[in-house]
């Protein structure tokens, strides 16, 4: 069953913020493969979709600040986040770092109800 989340919700339930540190780059190979590869990562059932793994190279950064041998992975279950979808993040993404803020347009936002309609169509014209 779906359900819409609420702001007052804890969202522990639907993501997971993980921060891990690497110093040789086997180590980092095996974050990366784990990250790609371990199906215990997601719980479809409880909802939990969505793991945002900072991953620090040696614990030099400071003040929360990335070098360049951090790496920040967004690790998106499939039932969540297909490939069309990928473009629109990534977007965003680049949006809100070059920018320093992600832009929000009434007009452009899709609710819920629009997606469901436009689905509705797409099922009807294959039939």
């Amino acid at each position: 069953m779906q359900r819409v989340i609420e702001q007052k919700d804890n969202y522990a339930d639907i993501f997971s913020m993980v921060e891990t540190t690497y110093e040789t780059d086997e180590q980092l190979n095996e974050i990366l493969h784990d990250e790609k590869r371990n199906p215990r990562l997601f719980n479809l059932a409880q909802g939990l979709v969505f793991r945002c793994h900072l991953v620090y190279y040696k614990q030099i950064s400071s003040d929360h600040v990335l070098s360049d041998k951090d790496l920040l992975i967004f690790n998106f279950h499939h039932a969540l986040f297909d490939f069309p979808s990928m473009e629109v993040f990534l977007h965003d993404l680049n949006q809100a770092y070059t920018t320093g803020q992600l832009l929000y347009d009434e007009n452009t936002n899709l609710r819920y109800l629009d997606y469901a309609v436009v689905e509705q169509q797409m099922s009807m014209s294959g039939a």
